[in-house]
């Protein structure tokens, strides 16, 4: 019941649910999340409870129920004891003995004040005990004699130690039983819309069909517009406490997930290279533009702590999946399990539609995403960066192919994708073409550059710096030194350029290397990639 209050009417970030009819019961919400004691809401049945009048048994729910005042109001013979037996059982007694309260029969007045009067004080000593912002009661105990709130406050004003606090009666009156019947069957389509609706074969998944943008918030705004079209077709609707269904196109929260690789790390250390400075970058920009960025990526030491504030508006999460070292992005897959729990924990920390876009980058953080949307109802944009269907079509001799399990993985991911960002025409064929990607769900946006570090200069200076020659032509290799970039096959490339050179008066004329470089004597077959 509380899980449904908490849907329709979010309130304070802890509140106490108590209710009573058949049974008692209490459920607390701490955080935003629903929390039952470990045997069941029911555990405060046995708290102490002291009322001659209903029965003495010492016990709450054998003091309070519905079956307990009927047995002290067939006792004190306010009610027959045939009635008992009426076909509509326990629940028309119940109205008997309210009739006759309101007709005036003073013994029946006093057992339901008497009632009340014991439900107060147990409020009273479960607030006191767990110290709720906000207390509810609910149950025909509560909702079908309302003349006994005043008595059920009197008492909870009168044993409670902490300062006063209203008790507030639920919205649901006296239908709480069917409104908890439909929480709990419909409780799979308010955790998962969209998901639900998929099954059900009721939601085209896929976008509108819509001009590229030119950047990834513009691909945001698209994927957002279409969740709140697909979850609000009637204009009527209006969710004032929602920003997720108002007239901002942008939206307000994106989690970003990049597993194998942190923003944080060093371009050029390991495998941080030009992923982590596109993920970083696109966040800070975003951020400028009012909307909150959350990444999250797996830690990688003990020491990494598991938030770090990167920019106003910017969190790097560290997520603890796998050991912290021995393992490398080909053995990740085995750690998405534990990575996905660290992601969705993260997110049931907060009310339900914390974030409104998820954005993974890489098939490993795709998979995560995947499972994200899913439970979250949000859209899911996808940026690969490389596909290993393409990269398998160019390897070189002796180059290790990219296994099966991640060109399964990727196509997976593209199917899923609401919206897929790539950098260049090329790979949105590519995407098109192989993974049979729908173009309406493509957005080309081309990387940008950051103005502040790369800028025209002094062509002039920096050859005279590098020891250069003005006129002569210059192979540049751009990229980190280790293996998998391939700085060899520039080497080879060089040696071959200066054995043509050496022996071509043009060749000399057009290459003219500097001197000081001492790979310029190494053999064109001497260079592997180890050295």
């Amino acid at each position: 019941m509380l899980l449904g209050m908490r849907r329709f009417a979010p309130g304070s970030s802890t509140s106490l649910y108590v209710y009573a009819r058949e049974t008692v019961g209490y459920a607390l919400v701490i955080d935003g999340r629903v929390h039952c004691p470990a045997s069941g809401p029911g555990t405060i049945a046995g708290l102490p409870a002291r009322s001659e009048l209903l029965g003495g048994t010492g016990q709450l729910e054998s003091t309070v129920s519905d079956e307990a005042v009927l047995v002290a109001a067939r006792r004190l013979r306010i009610l027959p004891a045939a009635s008992a037996t009426r076909t509509n059982g326990s629940s028309g007694a119940v109205t008997d003995l309210l009739r006759a309260a309101r007709a005036g029969n003073q013994q029946a007045s006093d057992l339901l004040a008497e009632r009340a009067r014991v439900l107060g004080e147990s409020v009273a000593l479960l607030r006191d005990l767990l110290n709720p912002d906000e207390l509810v009661v609910g149950g025909q105990a509560f909702t079908e004699y309302p003349e006994g709130m005043e008595q059920v406050e009197k008492a909870f004003a009168a044993c409670s130690v902490l300062p006063p606090r209203d008790i507030r009666v639920t919205a649901f009156g006296n239908r709480v039983q069917e409104a908890g019947a439909g929480i709990v069957s419909l409780g799979g389509l308010y955790a998962d819309p969209l998901g639900a609706m998929r099954r059900a074969g009721a939601l085209d998944t896929r976008l509108p069909d819509t001009e590229p943008g030119p950047s990834p918030s513009a691909a945001y705004a698209r994927a957002w517009a279409w969740l709140r079209n697909a979850c609000c077709k009637d204009d009527s609707v209006r969710h004032s406490d929602s920003p997720r269904l108002g007239g901002d196109v942008d939206p307000r929260r994106v989690a970003l997930l990049a597993v194998h690789t942190s923003p944080l790390a060093q371009p050029g250390t390991g495998d941080a290279g030009g992923m982590n400075v596109y993920v970083l970058q696109s966040a800070l920009h975003l951020a400028r533009r009012g909307i909150e960025v959350e990444i999250f990526t797996r830690a990688t030491a003990s020491t990494d702590p598991p938030v770090v504030q990167v920019a106003p508006g910017v969190l790097v999460r560290n997520v603890v999946a796998g050991p912290f070292e021995g393992l490398d992005k080909y053995d990740l897959p085995t750690q998405l399990c534990a990575f996905a729990a660290g992601v969705l924990r993260a997110e049931a920390a907060h009310e339900p539609g914390y974030y409104d876009i998820v954005h993974s980058h890489y098939w490993l953080s795709g998979q995560v995403g995947w499972l994200a949307r899913d439970r979250w109802a949000v859209p899911l944009v996808h940026t690969a960066h490389t596909l290993a269907v393409v990269k398998n079509a160019a390897l070189a001799a002796g180059d290790a192919p990219e296994p099966p399990l991640r060109m399964v993985g990727e196509q997976q991911v593209v199917d899923e994708a609401d919206r897929l960002i790539v950098n260049t025409e090329d790979e949105a064929q590519q995407l098109i073409s192989i993974h049979h990607a729908d173009p309406a769900r493509v957005d080309v946006v081309h990387p940008g550059v950051d103005l502040d570090v790369f800028s025209p200069g002094d062509r002039r200076a920096a050859r005279a710096a590098l020891g250069l020659p003005l006129d002569g032509q210059v192979v540049a290799f751009v990229g980190r030194i280790q293996p998998l970039k391939a700085p060899d096959i520039v080497l080879r490339a060089v040696a071959k350029l200066q054995e043509c050179a050496s022996s071509s008066p043009a060749g000399r004329r057009a290459v003219d290397w500097p001197r000081r470089r001492d790979w310029r004597s190494w053999p064109a077959n001497s260079v592997s990639r180890s050295e």
